[in-house]
Formats: C-alpha cells, sequence, structure tokens
C-alpha cells in the first residue's frame, strides 16, 4: 500500500505527473494525506480502500502509464 507515502511522493514529483495510491489501513492513509498536503502534492489522489476489492472495482477502460505495486506480502499462519 501506500504507507507513509514516501515512494509516492518521489513519483508525484515528475513533472506532469497524475498519482493514485491505495493504502488500506484508515489511519496510515491520514498520516500519508497530510505528509502530501504539507509537501503541497495536488496530484496525488490517495485511496483508502482494500487493495484487491479496489482493483476489481476499477473501470475497465481507465488507462495507466505506469502501474508500481508495493504492497505487505507478510502471510501470517
Amino acid at each position: 500500500g501506500t504507507s507513509l507515502g514516501i515512494t509516492t511522493q518521489y513519483l508525484a514529483s515528475i513533472p506532469n505527473s497524475k498519482i493514485t495510491t491505495i493504502e488500506g489501513n484508515p489511519l496510515i492513509a491520514d498520516m500519508a494525506q497530510h505528509g502530501f498536503e504539507k509537501m503541497n502534492y495536488s496530484n496525488i489522489d490517495l485511496v483508502c480502500a482494500d487493495f484487491t476489492d479496489y482493483l476489481k472495482d476499477l473501470e475497465k477502460t481507465t488507462v495507466y502509464d505506469f502501474i508500481f505495486i508495493d504492497q505487505n506480502n507478510l502471510i501470517c499462519y
């Protein structure tokens, strides 16, 4: 997910970029959003949702130039 948004901010610094980022934990999403606002990034759309559900609901016509997935891969048994 987004986590604190450090990679997201780096990607958002690319000229003319529009970033959509997904974080599943509302508390972490709030911290990331605060950081985006503090750094004056207006080209970041932070979505707080379950990653898999959000991707399933994306319109089939949505086009992205680049997709970077960095999610938590820890599985607890």
